[in-house]
């Protein structure tokens, strides 16, 4: 017996929906607008019986997360920075707080390299411009992904040799301090 999926009928809060907006072209319901909806499909065997069957079914909000983090331009190897995630609930819809949180700091050979709280400490030994990646999820499983870029400042660093030898060999010729993290 062949079955024929002939027709859907998409209701959102009671009212009907267009189905192409929906369903376009295909037999997969996908939403991006939360909110609760009734599935009606229109099923035909090859005798021609007709028959319907409702599904109830229910979109949860995509979360929408966002971090900060102090100092703004922390100093290598010297200041903590701490990092805090906001989770950002719209429409007042508690289904979208985040449970989960997952940090990525994209340092090669980082032996930090997830923290799993809103919350993440992290002294950086290295400088430049580094990637942090935020992912926070749902008790849906839907989830929501930020990259923020830091910028670590070098340690500022002088070094005075202890003594110089000017014997014309081509080593410590001269007496001078070699600085790090100083602009001329």
């Amino acid at each position: 017996m062949k079955i024929n999926v002939s027709d859907w009928i998409v209701f959102k809060d009671g009212v009907k929906q267009d189905p192409s907006f929906y369903l376009p072209n295909t037999k997969t319901f996908q939403s991006n607008k939360a909110g609760n909806f009734i599935l009606s499909t229109i099923i035909s065997d090859s005798s021609n019986c007709i028959n319907t069957i409702n599904q109830a079914i229910t979109v949860h909000s995509k979360p929408k997360i966002d971090f900060v983090f102090t100092p703004n331009v922390p100093v290598e190897k010297m200041d903590e920075v701490l990092f805090e995630a906001v989770d950002i609930i719209s429409d007042n819809n508690s289904d979208s707080k985040i449970l989960n949180w997952n940090w990525e700091i994209g340092i090669q050979n980082s032996n930090n390299i997830a923290q799993h709280s809103n919350k993440m400490y992290r002294i950086f030994y290295e400088s430049g411009n580094l990637p942090i990646v935020l992912t926070g999820e749902t008790a849906f499983g839907c989830k929501d992904t930020l990259v923020k870029s830091i910028h670590v400042d070098e340690d500022f660093t002088v070094f005075v040799p202890s003594a110089f030898s000017p014997n014309a060999d081509g080593k410590n010729e001269t007496f001078f301090p070699v600085m790090r993290a100083v602009k001329e």
